[in-house]
Protein backbone atom coordinates (compact mmCIF):
# COMPACT_ATOMS: atom_id res chain seq x y z
CA UNK A 1 0.00 0.00 0.00
CA UNK A 2 1.41 3.39 -0.93
CA UNK A 3 0.95 6.74 0.80
CA UNK A 4 -1.82 8.07 -1.46
CA UNK A 5 -3.83 4.86 -1.07
CA UNK A 6 -3.34 4.95 2.71
CA UNK A 7 -4.64 8.54 2.93
CA UNK A 8 -7.76 7.58 0.94
CA UNK A 9 -8.28 4.50 3.11
CA UNK A 10 -7.92 6.57 6.28
CA UNK A 11 -10.64 8.94 5.05
CA UNK A 12 -12.90 5.99 4.16
CA UNK A 13 -12.29 4.41 7.58
CA UNK A 14 -13.20 7.70 9.27
CA UNK A 15 -16.52 7.62 7.36
CA UNK A 16 -17.24 4.15 8.77
CA UNK A 17 -16.41 2.12 5.65
CA UNK A 18 -13.98 -0.28 7.33
CA UNK A 19 -16.14 -3.41 6.80
CA UNK A 20 -16.40 -2.68 3.06
CA UNK A 21 -12.65 -1.96 2.80
CA UNK A 22 -11.73 -5.19 4.61
CA UNK A 23 -14.04 -7.15 2.32
CA UNK A 24 -12.44 -5.48 -0.74
CA UNK A 25 -8.97 -6.48 0.49
CA UNK A 26 -10.14 -10.04 1.20
CA UNK A 27 -9.67 -9.73 4.97
CA UNK A 28 -11.84 -11.97 7.17
CA UNK A 29 -13.07 -9.56 9.86
CA UNK A 30 -14.29 -12.42 12.07
CA UNK A 31 -10.97 -14.34 12.14
CA UNK A 32 -10.15 -13.02 15.62
CA UNK A 33 -13.58 -14.14 16.89
CA UNK A 34 -12.85 -17.71 15.80
CA UNK A 35 -9.35 -17.57 17.27
CA UNK A 36 -10.65 -16.18 20.56
CA UNK A 37 -13.36 -18.85 20.71
CA UNK A 38 -10.68 -21.54 20.40
CA UNK A 39 -8.60 -19.86 23.16
CA UNK A 40 -11.64 -19.57 25.45
CA UNK A 41 -12.56 -23.20 24.85
CA UNK A 42 -9.05 -24.38 25.68
CA UNK A 43 -8.15 -21.97 28.51
CA UNK A 44 -11.25 -20.06 29.60
CA UNK A 45 -11.59 -16.30 29.28
CA UNK A 46 -8.07 -14.82 29.39
CA UNK A 47 -6.68 -11.30 28.92
CA UNK A 48 -5.44 -12.44 25.50
CA UNK A 49 -8.98 -12.72 24.18
CA UNK A 50 -10.23 -9.59 22.44
CA UNK A 51 -13.87 -8.52 22.53
CA UNK A 52 -16.02 -9.80 19.69
CA UNK A 53 -15.93 -7.84 16.43
CA UNK A 54 -18.80 -5.44 15.82
CA UNK A 55 -19.90 -6.15 12.21
CA UNK A 56 -21.02 -2.53 11.72
CA UNK A 57 -17.61 -1.15 12.78
CA UNK A 58 -15.37 -3.87 11.34
CA UNK A 59 -13.32 -4.07 14.52
CA UNK A 60 -13.62 -5.00 18.18
CA UNK A 61 -13.67 -2.67 21.16
CA UNK A 62 -9.94 -3.04 21.76
CA UNK A 63 -8.82 -5.14 24.65
CA UNK A 64 -5.46 -6.10 26.12
CA UNK A 65 -4.06 -7.27 22.79
CA UNK A 66 -4.73 -3.99 20.92
CA UNK A 67 -3.73 -3.26 18.12
CA UNK A 68 -3.26 -6.96 17.31
CA UNK A 69 -6.68 -7.83 18.77
CA UNK A 70 -8.61 -8.12 15.50
CA UNK A 71 -8.13 -7.82 11.75
CA UNK A 72 -9.84 -4.42 11.68
CA UNK A 73 -7.46 -2.86 14.20
CA UNK A 74 -4.47 -4.50 12.47
CA UNK A 75 -5.55 -2.96 9.16
CA UNK A 76 -6.15 0.49 10.68
CA UNK A 77 -2.71 0.36 12.32
CA UNK A 78 -1.08 -0.64 9.03
CA UNK A 79 -2.71 2.31 7.24
CA UNK A 80 -1.56 4.70 9.99
CA UNK A 81 1.98 3.32 9.85
CA UNK A 82 2.24 3.85 6.07
CA UNK A 83 1.10 7.46 6.48
CA UNK A 84 3.39 8.11 9.45
CA UNK A 85 6.42 6.59 7.72
CA UNK A 86 5.84 8.69 4.64
CA UNK A 87 5.32 11.91 6.56
CA UNK A 88 8.38 11.34 8.75
CA UNK A 89 10.60 10.83 5.70
CA UNK A 90 9.13 13.56 3.49
CA UNK A 91 10.90 16.75 2.65
CA UNK A 92 13.97 15.91 0.58
CA UNK A 93 17.51 15.90 1.89
CA UNK A 94 17.78 14.96 5.54
CA UNK A 95 21.17 16.48 6.25
CA UNK A 96 22.65 12.97 6.12
CA UNK A 97 25.30 11.97 3.62
CA UNK A 98 25.74 8.77 1.64
CA UNK A 99 28.28 6.32 3.06
CA UNK A 100 28.49 4.16 -0.07
CA UNK A 101 32.16 3.26 -0.49
CA UNK A 102 33.52 4.34 -3.89
CA UNK A 103 36.87 4.25 -5.65
CA UNK A 104 38.47 7.54 -6.70
CA UNK A 105 41.80 8.32 -8.29
CA UNK A 106 44.57 8.46 -5.71
CA UNK A 107 46.69 11.00 -7.55
CA UNK A 108 49.81 8.92 -6.90
CA UNK A 109 52.29 10.04 -9.60
CA UNK A 110 54.31 6.79 -9.49
CA UNK A 111 51.97 3.86 -8.81
CA UNK A 112 53.53 0.43 -8.34
CA UNK A 113 50.21 -1.42 -8.62
CA UNK A 114 46.53 -0.89 -9.27
CA UNK A 115 46.01 -0.40 -5.51
CA UNK A 116 48.28 2.67 -5.72
CA UNK A 117 46.03 4.29 -8.33
CA UNK A 118 42.86 4.38 -6.24
CA UNK A 119 41.62 5.21 -2.80
CA UNK A 120 38.31 4.18 -1.28
CA UNK A 121 36.20 6.95 0.25
CA UNK A 122 32.62 7.67 1.37
CA UNK A 123 30.41 8.96 -1.45
CA UNK A 124 29.41 11.94 0.72
CA UNK A 125 26.52 13.09 -1.50
CA UNK A 126 23.36 14.45 0.19
CA UNK A 127 20.93 11.68 1.14
CA UNK A 128 17.17 11.68 0.65
CA UNK A 129 14.86 9.25 2.44
CA UNK A 130 11.64 7.97 0.90
CA UNK A 131 8.80 5.50 1.39
CA UNK A 132 7.64 3.38 -1.55
CA UNK A 133 5.07 0.61 -1.35
CA UNK A 134 5.10 0.99 2.41
CA UNK A 135 8.86 0.38 2.74
CA UNK A 136 11.41 2.98 3.76
CA UNK A 137 14.51 3.51 1.68
CA UNK A 138 17.16 6.08 0.75
CA UNK A 139 18.92 7.45 -2.30
CA UNK A 140 21.73 9.91 -2.86
CA UNK A 141 22.36 12.49 -5.56
CA UNK A 142 25.02 10.24 -7.12
CA UNK A 143 22.51 7.46 -7.75
CA UNK A 144 23.27 5.07 -4.88
CA UNK A 145 20.19 3.68 -3.14
CA UNK A 146 19.01 1.04 -0.73
CA UNK A 147 16.19 -0.17 1.50
CA UNK A 148 15.96 0.17 5.26
CA UNK A 149 16.80 -3.07 7.03
CA UNK A 150 13.67 -5.08 7.79
CA UNK A 151 11.52 -3.66 4.99
CA UNK A 152 9.83 -6.04 2.56
CA UNK A 153 12.06 -4.86 -0.30
CA UNK A 154 15.19 -5.35 1.81
CA UNK A 155 14.10 -8.88 2.74
CA UNK A 156 13.42 -9.67 -0.93
CA UNK A 157 16.80 -8.32 -1.98
CA UNK A 158 18.58 -10.35 0.72
CA UNK A 159 16.72 -13.55 -0.26
CA UNK A 160 17.55 -12.97 -3.93
CA UNK A 161 21.25 -12.51 -3.11
CA UNK A 162 21.21 -15.67 -0.99
CA UNK A 163 19.60 -17.60 -3.86
CA UNK A 164 22.26 -16.50 -6.34
CA UNK A 165 25.06 -17.20 -3.86
CA UNK A 166 23.81 -20.74 -3.35
CA UNK A 167 23.00 -21.33 -7.00
CA UNK A 168 26.16 -19.93 -8.51
CA UNK A 169 28.57 -20.38 -5.63
CA UNK A 170 29.01 -16.65 -4.89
Amino acid sequence: MNYEEAVELQADIARGDLPRILHTYGVDIFLSDRTNAAIREAHGDTPYCAPDVDPALGHCGGGDAWPQCCEGHKFITRVEMVIEDHENHRGGPTGETCHWMIEVASGNPEPDSYADTIKIVDCGAPLTRFVRNGSAGWECENGHNGWEYGSAECEYQMMEEEYYDRRYGG
